[in-house]
């Protein structure tokens, strides 16, 4: 496969190089043109098929070192849900590390997946990717789940630090919202785009799983950083 992926753009340049050095506008030259379209096209179907691979083996390593043992203590229904979560039946859209800042005083560093449906924020733990509830309160307090659906979420950029975004989630029991940061402004652009093109997709798809009545709603004043 992959020896195979390398001659296909020499093949491609070479077709290529026979139209342009050939100046009448003849049926051959169109044949030539539609196998160089045709080339392309095959090479992006190849490279596609090579990442969902790819990224259908890194969910079978993340779901292997899955542990849900701090979701299964919980009786919150938005975390019941996700108590048996299986990373495998979705598609990775995006995949990278973040800061979940939960207060000025306490951030947690995760590693987070961009499913077709979900968020999901790991803690790595040794060999583990854990999934744990936080509070932002050191007294208790609701607690904020690591799997978000994508249906019910907003991203919001973070007036006070330009390399962070919120993230809000409507529950039934009020909204919840994460800060997570990245590493840099570009990043943090990357994501809150990834994470609207895929909602996109998904309300395209699945559009009953979207829940347009609990989005929450834009708001003017968003919170400010603890920081």
């Amino acid at each position: 496969m992959v020896r195979g992926r390398q001659h296909i753009p020499e093949f491609m340049s070479d077709i290529l190089s026979l139209f342009f050095q050939s100046a009448d506008p003849s049926a051959e030259k169109q044949r030539v043109q539609q196998a160089a379209e045709c080339c392309r096209n095959i090479l992006k179907d190849v490279n596609q098929e090579v990442r969902e691979t790819e990224n259908l083996r890194r969910l079978h390593d993340y779901q292997r070192r899955l542990d849900v043992s701090n979701l299964r203590q919980s009786t919150d229904q938005a975390v019941v849900d996700f108590k048996n979560i299986d990373l495998t039946q979705r598609q990775m859209v995006h995949e990278g590390p973040l800061i979940w800042r939960l207060t000025k005083e306490k951030a947690i560093d995760v590693h987070v997946l961009l499913l077709d449906d979900i968020l999901v924020l790991m803690q790595k733990v040794d060999d583990k990717m854990v999934l744990k509830c936080h509070s932002k309160n050191s007294v208790g307090g609701s607690m904020l789940c690591p799997v978000i659906r994508l249906g019910s979420l907003l991203a919001r950029d973070v007036a006070t630090d330009r390399k962070a975004f919120f993230v809000l989630f409507q529950t039934t029991t009020g909204a919840q919202i994460y800060e997570l940061v990245a590493q840099t402004v570009s990043e943090r652009r990357s994501w809150c785009e990834k994470i609207l093109n895929t909602q996109n997709a998904l309300k395209q798809l699945k559009p009953s799983m979207l829940g347009r009545n609990s989005l929450v709603p834009p708001a003017t004043n968003m919170p400010l950083s603890p920081t």
